[in-house]
Parts: structure tokens; C-alpha cells; sequence
């Protein structure tokens, strides 16, 4: 799996290399200091490392020169991002080993298409999932709600797994289990994320067993793909990915 550190100078970049990246399936971890940058690169062993050469926090060449002497970081290919675009500042870059440029400004959604073919190139061909799937913390209070109609109160449980793919939950009232019809749209399902504003998303069901209900994503707002991508992101920098914590429900979970 090829993982992504981006060091942004300030965290509104990072929002946008979070939709941008985490969809393709690559584990994104965005940092914005130094001290961040070499902990969380010593602890991910990141395949790409794309850095702010504006920001002041990574001290320019000399700072590039410094990181480069990290025992990680040798392994790691490594894009700047920057307003320099001329020869010279191509040239001594290219000797600290930067294989890649990111021109500013750019939009999400040209963040991918200047990426893709240095992503490729990283270490392991830019491997990926389908979808990066995280589990909430440890006494975590995330909450799922389904509404299978217009009126009447939603289904509600605690989180067990998410993605940018789709939700698995735990019901509190299993009773209502029956009520969830295998293969059905719905158009409302609400998220309650730690730290995030609520959103409404569409799903289709395709597990509806025992207490657990699975559903795939079918309707995503830009807002509901911007809070997912936070919280996926804030659960990537505190834990492994679940793929190193397995459990009883890991097969289930890999349905959605």
C-alpha cells in the first residue's frame, strides 16, 4: 500500500490532498510542522513525501538537504510544492533528489492528474485499495442513522468501520434489523463523525445481520467527501489501519 505524507504550510492546503488522494485509495497523511513531518514520516515510512517549499517551517534547500539525511527519507520519493518554477531552482532541487514538481496554485481537483504518473513510479507501482477503511477509537462516540422513510424515527447504532466506500454500524435496538431491505437505496443515512459537523449521505444496503447492518456510499455531497476525509485522515495519524488490526468482522467490513 503506498502511503502519502504531505507537508502543507498551512492545514487548509491539506484538505484539498486529502479529497484529493485518500479516493484513489493511498493511505494520506498531511502534516504542518517540521517536527510532525519527521515523526509521522519515521513512524509511516511514507513512499512519497510531497513537501511546501514556500513554507518557512521546512527551511528551503537547506531544510530539503537535512531531511534528505533521515534514514526514512532516503527511501522516500519526493515532490515539492512551490510558486518556483525556473531552471535553476529545477536544477538544485534535482540534486537533493526531487524527482517531481506541484506548481501553484492548484485546485483539488487537479492535484491527482499532475500526481498520477510520480505516484505510479513510487515504490511498490502507487498500489492501492479500493478504499481506505478505518475503525473509530477506542471509546469513541460516532454515530450512524438510517431513515427508511419519510416519517418515523431512523435506525440508529455506533460506528464499526468507514471508508470513502461505505459505513458498517452496530444497531442499538436489533429488533429493527428486519425493517433494512438488502439491495435497497436509501436517500438519507446521517453521519455524526468525532469532531465533524453532521452530513446526510445515500447509501445501498448489502449487509443486514444479526446486530450489523453494511451499506455502500451511492450519493456523496463535496461536504460529505470533505468531513469523511478528515475523519479518515484523523484516524490514519492516531492508528495503524485496520488491515493491521484484524478482528472477527474484517471480512464483513471488506464488503463495503
Amino acid at each position: 500500500m503506498t502511503r502519502i505524507l504531505v507537508a502543507v504550510g498551512d492545514k487548509g492546503q491539506g484538505e484539498d490532498f486529502m479529497a484529493a488522494l485518500l479516493p484513489k485509495g493511498f493511505e494520506v497523511y498531511i502534516v504542518d510542522t517540521l517536527v510532525s513531518l519527521r515523526s509521522i514520516g519515521q513512524m509511516r515510512k511514507p513512499d512519497l513525501v510531497i513537501i511546501d517549499f514556500d513554507a518557512a517551517e521546512y527551511g528551503g534547500l537547506s531544510g530539503l538537504e537535512g531531511l534528505r539525511q533521515l534514514d526514512w527519507m532516503r527511501l522516500s520519493r519526493l515532490v515539492v510544492y512551490s510558486r518556483e518554477s525556473g531552471l535553476d531552482f529545477v536544477r538544485m532541487t534535482m540534486r537533493l533528489g526531487v524527482v517531481g514538481y506541484l506548481h501553484k496554485p492548484v485546485s483539488m481537483h487537479e492535484i491527482w492528474e499532475k500526481l498520477e504518473t510520480i505516484v505510479s513510479n513510487t515504490s511498490g507501482g502507487g498500489q492501492r485499495r479500493e478504499y481506505v477503511r478505518v475503525k473509530p477509537a477506542p471509546l469513541e462516540t460516532s454515530r450512524v442513522e438510517l431513515f427508511t422513510g419519510p416519517a418515523g424515527a431512523g435506525i440508529g447504532g455506533e460506528l464499526l468501520d468507514i471508508s470513502l466506500g461505505g459505513v458498517a454500524y452496530k444497531l442499538h435496538n436489533p429488533q429493527r434489523i428486519g425493517e433494512i431491505t438488502m439491495g435497497q437505496s436509501y436517500s438519507r443515512m446521517e453521519l455524526s463523525l468525532m469532531d465533524e459537523p453532521k452530513v446526510q449521505v445515500g447509501v445501498v444496503a448489502v449487509i443486514a445481520r444479526g446486530n450489523t447492518a453494511a451499506f455502500k456510499f451511492n450519493a456523496l455531497t463535496e461536504e460529505a467527501l470533505r468531513t469523511l476525509c478528515r475523519y479518515i485522515h484523523s484516524r490514519l495519524m492516531d492508528t495503524d489501519t485496520d488491515e493491521d488490526q484484524p478482528d472477527s468482522k474484517e471480512k464483513l467490513m471488506k464488503m463495503v
